[in-house]
């Protein structure tokens, strides 16, 4: 298929969809019956609440003429809408929101006719579309270049045009890969396809425009394509001064360009421009159109961003234009414009998660995070039974954990090895795994303090065992072995034990081309593996994964589980790391994949995660001092701070409670959490146990 055949029949999304608009549109004309509209309309109508008790109350403001738009004394919900559906910005998922409220409100949208697009890059003809008596519509939502002087012809004068875009780097990468333009550029088969084109984008431009000549109107997918969206000329891209201007005037004639790496914020602000309700705009949470390709998430360098924002000089202006004007009338709103945010992403926030707890990586602070979500909103989490532990090194018999009617549960909070088989036998297919781990070398440390190995090695009487230990590995290989006879499983406190709790087997310590491998798949099954040295922001990138709240994720910044050892501090040489990594190359691999994949995933996140992070580092270290003192009894007397909203969090109180609940490396009984989290200390004598009276494997 050539690339004019896919722009000109692959742009409708959601045939059923569109096919049940126009069978509303058609019964919404004088001379046009259906029977099947009336059904199909009585199932959805009867699946969506008749009162309106979730509406968020507009109250009046006061604001500046330029964002006069963005507030009312009175809310009318807008039933007339053009909804500019530009090309690779999230539209397949936004899209959803636009067509179920032109359904439920029996709207009368500009349809084509037959199954396939309305019409781009132009407006269709006159036998292209259905007509209506009047020639007049109530909504558009289609892909469509935006034509101020047409859509005027067809939609009153009080219709809210809508749009929206993304980061252009994220979007050029998409274009090439959706549009097959590595093909057409001539650059596949070179390896990264995005960075040998940014390397001289003006080389290639011959071959990434396309030329309609019946229309004579000619697109360029890797050049300003949303501007384009937008109205702009491809031809005219080099002329950023009238471009501005133009864009200005975008900016007063849409009531809203959404932003797609702040859609919540988007959707909310949508919400209440458009006086709709929030059951019209909640969104599937799960994305609806995402492809893997190899350099989905390529990181470019400051040359190839530079030539990118020479390239497609345009789009960064359109893009930081509709970023500012976003923010602006998000401001406009008031503060309690991000307690509805926060009320919105509960409505779709992640409440069902495996927390692998590895050991010695930092698992006593986070557990902390996890423990607490698990009880503020009272998930069914796999338990014991009794006090003690749930399993390790393998999954739990069926009379070791606590059964729930239809054996599914919400969370896992405990040390367990990854097996994704069993787990998946208990979770539902929509829960998120999450993990943490360390840099080897400084997990090397605790593991050997931790676990007692200097006598199990024959080195207890050395001043530094890990200095002896690392002047050769291999020699100790069978003191280090620990083996469970009765699964035949074998642990080495040594050797790659990271990796072994994310389900690696000991016994394959040298097969590192098949530990790549897999790997890979667990970056790919894990939602995120924080890194202990990058605490803050994995903690950050966990909330905003999870869509959870600010007071979700606090953790108490005073060390929980901190032993002075007197190798602690051990700086090793050159030779010891480089026998450290030989001996334990599986756990070095586990460590940079994941190291690459929290920055690669924090990229992805805009530059507002790091105002982010600086506040949460703020908040944390504020609250943790407050604890610190109410749990002493220093708090002279104020036993409540109030931790103000901002744009990443609602209002909430820090009280004693919270702080106990914080303060704590374990969470007692309660009644939605009926068992003890786990006996640490039970654990590791039970592991020496079985060292003591087991035969190395």
């Amino acid at each position: 298929m050539t690339l004019k055949t896919l722009l000109a029949y692959g742009l409708a999304a959601g045939v059923f969809t569109t096919l049940l608009l126009f069978t509303i549109h058609q019964s919404n004309l004088p001379h046009v019956a259906s029977s099947r509209v009336v059904n199909e309309r009585q199932v959805i109508q009867a699946n969506l609440p008749t009162k309106n008790t979730l509406r968020h109350e507009e109250q009046p403001r006061t604001t500046s003429n330029k964002d006069q738009e963005v507030v009312s004394s009175s809310c009318v919900p807008q039933k007339k809408f053009v909804f500019i559906k530009t090309h690779k910005t999230g539209t397949t998922t936004t899209i959803n929101i636009f067509q179920r409220y032109a359904i439920y409100n029996k709207l009368k949208v500009l349809m084509p006719v037959g199954q396939g697009p309305l019409s781009w890059p132009f407006p269709p003809k006159e036998n292209e579309y259905v007509h209506t008596p009047d020639e007049k519509y109530d909504a558009l939502m289609h892909h469509f270049v935006y034509n101020k002087t047409w859509l005027r012809t067809k939609f009153p004068p009080e219709t809210k045009y809508i749009s929206i875009i993304r980061e252009p780097f994220s979007h050029l990468k998409c274009q090439i890969s959706y549009y097959h333009l590595a093909k057409i550029l001539r650059v596949n088969g070179h390896g990264n396809a995005v960075k040998v084109f940014l390397q001289n984008p003006w080389r290639y431009r011959n071959r990434s425009e396309t030329f309609f000549p019946h229309v004579n109107i000619t697109w360029d997918g890797t050049r300003n394509p949303m501007t384009f969206d937008m109205g702009w000329p491809a031809e005219r891209a080099d002329e950023e001064e009238e471009a501005r201007k133009y864009i200005n005037q975008l900016d007063t004639e849409f009531t809203l360009v959404m932003i797609l790496e702040y859609l919540d914020e988007s959707v909310v602000l949508l919400r209440r421009l458009m006086c709709w309700e929030l059951r019209d705009v909640l969104l599937y949470s799960k994305s609806k159109n995402t492809r893997p390709y190899s350099y989905k998430t390529y990181v470019a360098t400051p040359e190839e961003l530079e030539n990118h924002r020479r390239w497609s000089a345009i789009d960064y202006m359109l893009y930081n234009t509709f970023n500012n004007s976003l923010w602006r009338k998000i401001n406009a709103q008031g503060p309690d414009f991000y307690d509805e945010v926060t009320y919105y992403r509960r409505t779709k926030n992640e409440k069902k998660f495996v927390f692998i707890r590895t050991h010695k990586t930092g698992s006593t602070t986070t557990i902390n995070i996890f423990q607490r979500y698990a009880i503020y909103n009272k998930l069914k989490v796999l338990m014991p039974v009794g006090p003690g532990i749930l399993s390790w090194p393998f999954p739990p018999e069926e009379n070791e954990y606590v059964h729930t009617p239809d054996e599914k549960y919400d969370a896992l909070v405990h040390h367990f090895v990854y097996n994704k088989t069993w787990l998946q036998s208990k979770f539902p297919p929509e829960t998120k795994y999450i993990s943490i781990i360390r840099q080897p070398f400084s997990h090397l440390k605790s593991q050997i303090n931790y676990f007692h190995l200097p006598k199990a090695l024959g080195i207890q009487h050395t001043k530094n065992p890990v200095k002896k230990f690392l002047k050769d590995p291999w020699r100790y290989r069978n003191g280090s072995e620990t083996f469970f006879p009765h699964v035949n499983i074998t642990w080495d406190g040594t050797r790659n034990p990271m990796t072994f709790d994310m389900g690696w087997p000991a016994e394959r310590a040298d097969d590192e081309e098949e530990a790549r491998k897999y790997i890979s798949q667990l970056d790919a099954d894990f939602t995120l593996v924080m890194i202990l040295e990058h605490l803050d922001e994995s903690v950050v990138l966990l909330r905003r994964l999870m869509c959870w709240e600010l007071r979700d994720v606090l953790f108490y910044s005073k060390s929980k589980n901190s032993r002075p050892y007197l190798y602690k501090t051990y700086m090793a040489s050159a030779t010891e790391l480089e026998n450290h990594r030989s001996w334990s190359a599986v756990d070095y691999l586990l460590y940079n994949t994941f190291n690459n994949s929290l920055w690669r995933k924090i990229n992805a996140q805009g530059p507002d995660f790091y105002d982010e992070l600086k506040y949460f580092k703020y908040i944390k270290n504020d609250v943790s001092e407050f604890c610190m003192r109410t749990m002493k009894g220093q708090s002279e007397g104020k036993q409540t701070k109030v931790i103000t909203a901002s744009k990443w969090n609602s209002e909430f109180e820090v009280d004693k409670d919270y702080c106990w609940k914080i303060t704590r490396a374990k969470t007692p009984r309660t009644k939605e959490l009926p068992k003890a989290m786990e006996d640490r200390e039970g654990w590791r004598k039970r592991v020496m146990a079985i060292r003591a009276t087991s035969t190395p494997g």
